[in-house]
């Protein structure tokens, strides 16, 4: 089935936000989200609005492997701990990966799109806690402390563009596939690109650090 969103102007990179970027956050719609400095292109959906098909979008369009931003005094109340202890960790790789997760309510597999989806809902939803998750599941957690200085794919920074956008903070995203190439990843070059045929807004990486420090 083909997903098809509404076509929206991408977002002109400047040193603020357009308002319709956190609109369209909150509205649940992905995001491109590009860091100029690495040359990394996420697509990036918001947990509480997320639908199964946006999700399915993200999916489709990304890596497939879809990663959950995290306050880390939420793992802390659903019982996620590390992946794996510091020490254990190959030098150079991210240290900040949590136990991966499934929600246990409505969830079959675990890795459709509708399954993410509402593991995605259920992450962000303060009334549930550690027995409504089943682990390991088939959604990665980064865990992101109040205090990081940087994360595994930006993401506190995304965390940071929804709790701007009035929402939890919780996040999913998943590298974007090249439009050139699909044996490849996308680069910045091409975040306006594939923002610009399927109607989605552009934000940098750069863009929320200057608003979180505004």
């Amino acid at each position: 089935m083909t997903v098809l969103l509404e076509r929206a102007t991408p977002a002109q990179d400047s040193s603020h936000i357009a308002h319709e970027v956190f609109d369209d956050v909150r509205g649940g719609r992905p995001v491109v989200v590009s860091d100029v400095e690495s040359g990394r292109v996420v697509l990036a959906l918001a947990a509480e609005p997320a639908t199964t098909e946006e999700m399915a979008f993200v999916i489709r369009f990304g890596s497939g492997l879809v990663t959950v931003s995290l306050p880390a005094d939420r793992c802390r109340v659903l019982g996620l701990p590390p992946m794996l202890p510091a020490g254990d960790v190959t030098p150079g790789a991210p240290t900040d990966f949590a136990v991966s997760v499934d929600a246990v309510a409505g969830v079959g597999t675990g890795i459709s799109a509708a399954d993410r989806a509402r593991t995605l809902r259920a992450l962000a939803d303060d009334r549930l806690g550690h027995a409504d998750f089943t682990r390991p599941g088939h959604v990665l957690v980064v865990g992101v402390a109040a205090d990081a200085a940087a994360s595994y794919g930006r993401a506190r920074e995304l965390g940071e563009l929804a709790r701007r956008a009035g929402l939890s903070g919780v996040v999913a995203f998943t590298d974007l596939v090249s439009v050139r190439d699909e044996t490849q990843m996308a680069d910045a070059g091409e975040a306006f690109e594939f923002a610009d045929e399927h109607g989605l807004r552009v934000v940098t990486v750069q863009q929320i650090r200057g608003t979180a420090a505004s």
